[in-house]
């Protein structure tokens, strides 16, 4: 087990101001004129209310300063006049405030919902593109952590370490370790909510189901590191561990029976011109050909894509075909061979020794998209 992040510096880190500022150049002009409306309105009806509610207020004050109990000869009187005068003027005081607050609510009313309507077209637009800006945004993270398909987005309910307590975080693959680490879209300051990445190998994990605050629960530990999830996360944990043992490579004797969800390398067993062999060489399903499913797609691209590129096409170019017939010479097969041994990609081992068998006993080898 390792713990890594991100190192954050001024200069990598995007801000919400930042983000702020990104999102509004990619608003569109609808985008733009209804900010400009919320924005008036907003102005109008906080000056309006501003306005209204100092008016009453001097209104109000000059009434009472115009209210005195006449003056009378005897002494004592006089001075219950003057506390009596006193404690009207204390309640009006309060009575004031009350009153110029109703009149400021009342006068920026009409203002306050026309900001609102517009802030309520706003928020739609907003949160489409502060999701793009936000995922634009945080490439670098995702690129630095190795996030990559298939993933799971699931809660961390607890862990021991407690900057994953209650956050929702990403589950996946990647060079043989299961990692997890915060999903980043619609996050702003990142170099604040970056909370790091665990990566896990494959055989120090721990997993089981448990239970939390009454329902049921994924439980993953390392020694002294443990995480509470989703129970969802353990099935999909259970998965990737798989790739560490079995790899993305599968005999076709694996292949499920009424599906053709498979990509397969298939050995080219017959000795026609290259143009030929692309359009009626190749049949489906050989015994001893070699699948990769297509949940596993973004693996088998990301690692092999450049090993199998440029090809053979039935179309007479040597652009890769993620759907079609891709066709590879002995003496290509060959130099592939050569460059994966050397290599040695994730998952390799098997399409190794297959290709070692196209390059020596065969006429190379399709590839057959899906």
């Amino acid at each position: 087990m390792r713990y890594f992040k991100y190192p954050h510096t001024k200069k990598a880190n995007k801000t919400a101001k930042e983000i702020y500022k990104a999102e509004l150049a990619e608003l569109d002009e609808r985008g733009k004129k209804l900010l400009h409306k919320e924005k008036f309105w907003g102005i109008a009806s906080t000056a309006l209310g501003w306005i209204s509610g100092i008016a009453v207020s001097v209104l109000l004050r000059y009434l009472v300063r115009s209210f005195n109990l006449p003056e009378t000869e005897l002494l004592f009187v006089n001075i219950i006049h003057i506390v009596l005068e006193a404690v009207f003027k204390l309640a009006m005081f309060f009575v004031f405030i009350i009153l110029a607050v109703i009149a400021g609510i009342l006068a920026a009313t009409p203002f306050v919902k026309l900001q609102e309507k517009a802030t309520k077209e706003l928020k739609s637009i907003r949160r489409a593109r502060l999701h793009e800006i936000t995922r634009k945004a945080a490439e670098h993270l995702r690129e630095f952590y190795g996030l990559r398909e298939p993933y799971i987005v699931t809660k961390c309910y607890d862990s021991s370490d407690r900057k994953f307590k209650n956050k929702d975080v990403c589950i996946f693959e990647c060079n043989g370790e299961i990692r997890i680490m915060r999903l980043f879209d619609n996050v702003l300051n990142l170099g604040e909510c970056d909370i790091g990445c665990y990566a896990f190998e494959n055989g120090e994990i721990s997993l089981a189901y448990g239970e939390y605050k009454g329902k049921t629960a994924a439980e993953l530990a390392v020694g002294e590191t443990k995480f509470t999830l989703a129970a969802r996360a353990k099935p999909f944990m259970e998965k990737l561990m798989k790739y560490e043992e079995n790899g993305i490579f599968l005999p076709i004797s694996q292949k499920k029976s009424g599906t053709s969800a498979y990509y397969e390398f298939q050995y080219c067993k017959k000795d026609m011109p290259t143009d030929v062999l692309v359009k009626e060489g190749y049949g489906y399903w050989q015994e001893d050909s070699l699948l990769v499913h297509i949940d596993d797609d973004a693996r088998l691209f990301e690692y092999y894509l450049s090993y199998l590129s440029p090809t053979h096409a039935p179309n007479g170019t040597s652009d890769f075909c993620y759907f079609g017939v891709n066709y590879y010479t002995k003496e290509e097969t060959a130099k592939i061979l050569k460059r994966l041994e050397k290599d040695k990609p994730p998952y390799s081992e098997p399409l190794i020794k297959w290709l070692a068998g196209a390059a020596e006993e065969y006429n190379g080898f399709f590839f057959l998209g899906i």
